[in-house]
């Protein structure tokens, strides 16, 4: 597959950037206020998360406790260009802030626009995120303390984040530090936003790309998506790609490939990738008979959804970012060596070379029928 272009919260200028200036100024910044208490009556709320899709959606577990703790407040998520679409599917979400977080000095300003009681962070290693918060005009700020980064100063108040657990987990950390009870899981709106080439029958979505930094690791082998297209295809399912614009030609191509492989009609293979929005998209997965997707954002929102979903989990942590619902399940590699992604940026170990390759199409097929 062609390499497709990267989000902004790939580019390793910015990275080097958050790393050398932000861990000073958050530190300079920090010594420059002393935590302070959590207000007793709190009315508005935000929720700072500026990147990455599956994120977002995971907090919505967290954002549905904050708003069963605190009924009557103002619940606001401020995200990023790239993943501020997810903000409308959050139930628990009155209102969406798109920061432009590749401007940094904007992205400041612009969050200082509107007073909160309560600022939740959600980033676990970014620093222009701890930075985010410390400009906010917050009476209260809470954030993670991730060993390594140095980015606890920023916040009145810090909580451990450990990579040994889910992310939901560690989300709900932050929650549980000021009180909240949590009992929610992630959860989204389906959409009002209908597409018209969806197939008739019952349909299989398939999501073979990811996003972030070296995405290619995280791919499952065409052969074995087309092997899996013959299984579905003789059930007498259709196949829709999802992705985004720049994963369309990858995903035509892949459409070719089943076309020829599972010898179907090429109605019944639907490219949807850079033919939908997010909430296009997810409207779409809604009403899919399954959701066969690499540890991606895509993923996470079909989980979400309710819809049953199966998630190949080879080079990402399941244990870190698996997917979470009543219908789920993740498949790992039948060999040791996988899950070493956890940030998302671990250099691969020799162990976990072509980890992918070693999901067997059998047992995803195992994983669909599991979920009947």
């Amino acid at each position: 597959m062609p390499p497709r272009t990267h989000r902004p919260r790939t580019n390793r200028l910015l990275r080097a950037a958050d790393r050398l200036l932000g861990v000073p100024a958050v530190y300079g910044l920090g010594l420059l206020r002393r935590p302070r208490p959590l207000p007793s009556k709190i009315h508005s709320i935000g929720l700072l998360k500026t990147a990455c899709i599956g994120d977002t959606v995971l907090l919505s577990a967290v954002a549905a406790d904050i708003r069963a703790a605190y009924p009557s407040a103002v619940i606001t998520l401020l995200a990023g260009e790239s993943n501020a679409a997810v903000g409308p599917l959050i139930p628990a979400v009155d209102h969406s802030v798109t920061l432009p977080i590749t401007r940094p000095f904007a992205a400041m300003g612009m969050i200082r626009l509107t007073p909160f009681d309560l600022l939740i962070d959600f980033g676990a290693w970014p620093r222009i995120d701890a930075l985010l918060a410390r400009r906010a005009r917050a009476a209260f700020t809470v954030g993670f303390n991730t060993p390594g980064y140095a980015r606890h100063y920023a916040y009145d108040r810090a909580v451990a984040h450990s990579l040994q657990r889910h992310e939901v987990v560690n989300y709900r950390a932050l929650a549980v530090s000021i009180g909240v009870k949590t009992r929610h899981a992630p959860a989204l709106r389906v959409p009002d936003a209908p597409v018209e080439w969806l197939p008739s029958g019952p349909f299989a979505v398939f999501h073979p790309f990811s996003g972030g930094y070296r995405a290619a690791l995280k791919e499952w082998p065409e052969e074995h998506w087309v092997q899996l297209a013959i299984n579905l295809a003789g059930r007498g399912w259709s196949i829709v790609l999802t992705g985004s614009l720049a994963e369309q030609i990858p995903a035509m191509e892949l459409r070719d490939l089943i076309i020829v492989g599972a010898k179907v009609p090429g109605d019944r293979v639907i490219v949807g990738a850079g033919h939908a929005t997010l909430a296009q998209t997810a409207w779409a997965v809604s009403r899919a008979a399954v959701v066969v997707s690499v540890n991606t954002g895509l993923m996470h929102i079909a989980a979400a959804l309710g819809v049953p979903t199966v998630s190949l989990d080879g080079s990402v942590s399941a244990l870190r970012w698996g997917p979470v619902g009543a219908r789920v399940v993740s498949v790992e590699p039948s060999r040791p060596g996988g899950g070493y992604l956890s940030l998302g940026f671990e250099q691969e170990p020799e162990a976990a070379h072509d980890i992918m390759r070693a999901i067997e199409v059998e047992r995803v097929i195992a994983a669909i029928d599991s979920l009947a």
